[in-house]
């Protein structure tokens, strides 16, 4: 591992090879919660929902908590092998969505933090999620060289 990535710029701060591992292991359990979701029967559309997930992960000055099951615990010893996971994962996400033929705002999952959701704020959550923690990687870099 090289020292920047596992470098965190303070206590309680994530290191950018935390926060790649978090984007790649969250890619993975949002996939499952997806697949897993079972039918509502009628599409459940909530725009004003919709527009708060979309609002809520491009906003950085309100950090978030981490679920546990998808917190940073060192399973990958390298931002490049984290990197290499995520697109991995992704790709198996866009398939799916290229795929899919259904509605997916009538199949329903829970997300730890956020509650009941439908598949297509899944999906939502999915897309603006690694945008969020980007950003936050790009703060640690700057921090970590403010002298």
């Amino acid at each position: 591992m090289r020292c920047a990535e596992a470098k965190s710029p303070g206590p309680g701060r994530w290191s950018a090879l935390e926060c790649a591992e978090h984007v790649a292991v969250s890619e993975d359990f949002l996939f499952s919660q997806l697949i897993e979701a079972r039918p509502a029967g009628v599409p459940l559309v909530n725009h004003q929902r919709e527009a708060g997930i979309l609002a809520r992960d491009a906003d950085r000055t309100h950090p978030g908590v981490s679920p546990e099951v998808v917190r940073p615990i060192g399973r990958f010893p390298t931002l490049a092998d984290a990197l290499r996971h995520f697109l991995q994962s992704r790709d198996q996400t866009v398939r799916f969505v290229e795929s899919c033929a259904e509605d997916l705002r009538s199949r329903l999952t829970t997300h730890p933090l956020l509650g009941p959701m439908n598949g297509y704020e899944t999906l939502l959550l999915m897309a603006v999620h690694p945008h969020r923690h980007a950003r936050q990687i790009d703060e640690i870099g700057a921090a970590l060289r403010r002298p």
